[in-house]
């Protein structure tokens, strides 16, 4: 039986760990609020945490609002392990069997409540979050639009083109790529990492920001518009 989808869905993904996609979650979700949009965010799987998702905590700081009932309910976060590794691993160290349907009836159930749902992912795209069955395949089957987050940590060229080649070959669309530069360097390579990701990939919005705070203003005056508020 197929996957009921009604609201939009928007997931983050980016090129490590620690890139900023909590932030720019949050962010789009305060956004689409101030729009008066009926938005939520959602962590399908977190660890090292316990409790309700810090992640989830996060956002809803960021947004302004209290924690959701969905929230306290756990559907906005299925999972959530102590352990601070893959979530294959988090999973067996809880000894908890992670299930995709139930990841995936949460998402629906979501979008049904909702007219936007904003889903954070964990780490980057060939994550496993069960046997072979990894953060792509989820985004896949879903046929999810993915905003790619990266940075300008050393290899970012390298893990945001095998990044955005590993979603072009999964037919996944690509709304942009967000660099967070949070070291607010000028130098020749932060500046050459733009440069050259704009030259390699011209049919993507590439986002450059040193204020994550400034992302979506940014976003939402690109003139190829790339998502309909």
């Amino acid at each position: 039986m197929p996957l009921s989808i009604m609201g939009k869905l928007i997931f983050i993904t980016g090129t490590d760990t620690d890139v900023g996609k909590t932030y720019i979650t949050g962010l789009i979700g305060r956004s689409l609020l101030a729009r008066d949009k009926n938005v939520i965010t959602m962590k399908p799987l977190q660890t090292g945490s316990s409790g309700i998702s810090e992640d989830i905590i996060t956002h809803r700081k960021i947004m302004g609002i209290d924690l959701h009932r969905f929230d306290l309910d756990g559907i906005t976060n299925p999972y959530n392990f102590p352990f601070p590794a893959s979530p294959h691993l988090s999973a067996r160290i809880s000894k908890v069997e992670i299930d995709i349907k139930k990841i995936k009836n949460n998402i629906s159930h979501l979008s049904k409540n909702f007219d936007y749902v904003i889903i954070e992912g964990a780490g980057g795209l060939i994550v496993p979050i069960t046997g072979k069955y990894t953060i792509v395949d989820l985004i896949s089957d879903l046929r999810l639009p993915v905003i790619v987050v990266t940075t300008p940590k050393i290899g970012t060229l390298n893990h945001t083109f095998l990044s955005l080649e590993f979603l072009k070959n999964r037919k996944v669309d690509v709304l942009s790529v967000i660099y967070n530069n949070y070291t607010n360097k000028e130098d020749e390579i932060t500046l050459d990492n733009i440069m050259t990701m704009k030259y390699f990939y011209p049919e993507i919005p590439f986002i450059e920001t040193k204020d994550i705070e400034r992302v979506v203003d940014i976003i939402e005056k690109d003139n190829r518009l790339l998502f309909q508020f």
